[in-house]
């Protein structure tokens, strides 16, 4: 059997079943290199590579860290163009692992060719898989490995549209007997420190090479990152892909093309605010409370980046529904009095003026969450009301979070996938 096609694969699992995957690694141009004078690589620009290589040993990326029993993710973003893969020709793509002594320990081998009408994806160690590709686009090929509580290493394939699953091959025990090849060191949990050996394209017969991208480009990948400087954290993870996508869609911005990858950054840090700004937040403040307290102002942008140069491109400003935001309440604000309940508010700058948004607070008083479609400037502000006086659970302050609430404030940095049709 070919070297560089011997091996595993799999389809999507619950997370129930695994441990916690690594993050996926980011395959910039420069880190596709060819084997020797095995194959080519030629950058395009800051986000593709083109690589080509008539020989079983062709272009390969660096090596990640990852270890297979903490769960590997790897993926990469395949310009399947019809118009330049010929009927007949074909390309193999792998993910290889090793043990820490360097030596090879297995992998997992995928074979796109065009057929006719159709690119066909099928992979020897799994011999029922078959994915059919339709039309020109730039596919996802994700690679999930994993030890489970068996003991047992586990191979996942999975071909993506966008955030459509084209086919996958079903999770494979990587000891499997169609799994194992020539080489294969098993059983592969027990080697040691198992991790990522390279992202291997090999066999290209392609005359005119494959075009392999770093991020998915426009909407497709629009990694949010949330670095916020003030405790500002993302709520609500299964709606932000839906709101971010179509809110982006809703801007053009200037000197982008169809390959550019964007990134939103979730910036937030206290502002000093201006004597006019002050002027309308108390004012929307007294309608509200008899003794409010503005406890400090803040600001919350949305920025839109290129995520290969780092280069801003705009903000989003208004979403096209609201999302959750979850912010630390300031430990240093004045202890409440006996007999005395605090009440939290957050008031959002707007065209017309502030407003009042509804809140929640946490069991311990920790942190506040609320949702809002519009960034600008903000304000957080308490009370301190008579315990008989205090407003019933109905109103803008008490409900508690859920656990699984507190525990994503723990996470600074959200990341999610979005796309563009089709479209990192």
């Amino acid at each position: 059997m070919n070297k560089c096609l011997k091996f595993i694969a799999g389809c999507a699992l619950s997370l129930s079943l695994i441990n916690p995957v690594s993050a996926l690694t980011t395959h910039k141009p420069s880190d596709w290199v060819p084997n020797g004078d095995k194959g080519s690589t030629s950058i395009v620009d800051e986000n593709i590579t083109n690589l080509n290589g008539a020989s079983n040993y062709g272009p390969y990326s660096k090596a990640s860290k990852e270890k297979l029993n903490d769960g590997i993710t790897e993926e990469t973003y395949v310009d399947l163009n019809f118009d330049n893969i010929k009927d007949g020709e074909f390309f193999e793509v792998t993910l290889g692992l090793q043990n820490t002594k360097n030596e090879y320990v297995t992998e997992a081998v995928v074979m796109s060719q065009r057929v006719g009408d159709k690119i066909v994806l099928t992979a020897g160690w799994a011999p029922e898989f078959k994915a059919e590709v339709t039309k020109s686009g730039i596919y996802t090929y994700r690679w999930d490995m994993y030890v489970k509580s068996d003991g047992i290493a586990y191979v996942v394939f999975t071909i993506l549209d966008g955030e459509e699953t084209i086919g996958s091959t079903g999770e494979v025990s990587l000891d499997s007997e169609e799994a194992k090849g020539p080489d294969t060191k098993s059983p592969v949990a027990e080697q040691e420190d198992v991790s990522v050996k390279y992202l291997w394209f090999c066999n290209i017969q392609v005359e005119k090479g494959i075009n392999v991208y770093s991020k998915l480009p426009g909407l497709a990948q629009a990694e949010v990152n949330d670095t916020a400087e003030n405790g500002l954290a993302l709520g609500n993870v299964e709606k932000l892909n839906d709101i971010i996508r179509a809110s982006l869609a809703n801007l053009h911005f200037d000197n982008v093309d169809a390959n550019t990858a964007y990134e939103v950054n979730v910036d937030s840090h206290d502002i000093k605010a201006t004597d006019e700004k002050a002027e309308q937040f108390n004012k929307a403040l007294a309608e509200k409370t008899a003794n409010g307290i503005i406890a400090k102002y803040f600001d919350i942008s949305l920025i839109v980046k290129d995520a290969m140069n780092d280069k801003e491109l705009g903000k989003l400003t208004n979403l096209t529904d609201k999302i959750e935001l979850i912010i630390n309440i300031p430990e240093d604000l004045p202890e409440v009095e006996e007999g005395y309940q605090r009440v939290f508010y957050i008031i959002r700058d707007h065209d017309d003026g502030a407003d009042i948004l509804p809140t929640v607070v946490s069991e311990e008083d920790k942190t506040i969450s609320f949702e809002s479609d519009l960034f600008s400037t903000y304000a957080l502000a308490y009370e301190d009301i008579a315990v008989s006086q205090a407003p019933n659970t109905g109103d803008n302050v008490a409900m508690f979070l859920s656990i699984g609430t507190l525990a994503l404030l723990e996470t600074a940095i959200i990341g999610f996938s979005i796309k563009k049709k089709r479209e990192n």
